[in-house]
Formats: structure tokens, sequence, C-alpha cells
């Protein structure tokens, strides 16, 4: 507000604009001579830049527990691709299934490959009479209380900060 209220008294003085250099006597120095970021021989690969990050680099295996917002274990949701009120969860066991975890990293990037295995449905969700049309108790060719379902995911060049 000030700035514009000078401009106003002395328009005759403004010219054009420039940044003040940097590194000079009435200046900081310039950001390449400090900061690793803009140094062209430090490496961008996050695993030498922290050796945590090597220590997550691998396969896991991973045990999941999911729960509600009330604190309730998750249940198995009817699926219907066709209404998506009912298309936001699967037809699955939840609250505690097995996975496996690959993290990969190149460079600065970081891969990481997802694969969860789904147990069946109880056999009380695969009861359920009070079906829509395009509900689906289980995916693909499986059936409800036998079969569960594998899910592979892939998250490539995810960009990590150091």
């Amino acid at each position: 507000m000030k700035f514009s209220i000078a401009l106003a008294f002395f328009p005759f003085f403004v010219t054009s604009t420039q940044a003040v250099k940097c590194g000079k006597w009435y200046s900081n120095d310039c950001l390449g001579k400090t900061a690793v970021r803009y140094d062209q021989d430090y490496t961008n690969n996050l695993v030498e830049q922290n050796p945590n990050w090597a220590a997550l680099e691998g396969y896991w295996k991973k045990q999941m527990l999911v729960f509600d917002a009330n604190f309730e274990p998750v249940k198995p949701l009817i699926f219907n691709p066709v209404d998506l009120r009912k298309a936001q969860g699967l037809p699955y066991e939840k609250s505690n299934y097995p996975g496996f975890v690959n993290y990969t990293f190149s460079g600065s990037r970081l891969t990481e490959t997802v694969f969860e295995i789904f147990p069946p449905a109880r056999e009380s969700f695969c009861n359920q009479t009070d079906l829509e049309p395009g509900d689906l108790l289980v995916l693909e060719n499986g059936t409800c209380g036998e079969t569960g379902k594998t899910l592979l995911m892939i998250l490539i060049n995810m960009p990590v900060a150091p």
C-alpha cells in the first residue's frame, strides 16, 4: 500500500526494475555457493545422501489391520460397477490381511510395488439376500466365502524430498 502511494508521488523515478545481484558487498552470498541443491557435483541419489533410505529399500512383508472411523474392523462391502454409490469398496475381508511391498530407489525417485492378499468374505456377508441388480459379492469368477483376491499396485517415479 505504501509502495503504491510512493509511486503516485514519484512516478518519474521508476523506469525499470532489477533484482539485486547476489554475492556483492551489499547482498547475501549466491545460493549456488552455499546450498547443495545447486551444486552440480552433489549427488541426487537419495540412498547416497542418507543411509535411512538404503535401510528402507528392498522387499518387505506387511500385515494390515484396517479400522473405520469408529475403530471397528473394516467389513467387506458390496461392489457394484454400475452404481457408483456402491463402487467404493471391495467384497473381501480387509480388517486383517497380509501383503508384500518392494521399495526401489533410482536417484531421487521411488518406485513402490505393493502386492496385497485379501482373504474371502465371511459367510454372513455372502448370505445377503437384499441385493440390487449389478451388486457383486465377489469380483471376477470367484466364489463368495471361498475365493479371496490379490491386488497389485505399482507406484512409479514418486519424487521424494531428501
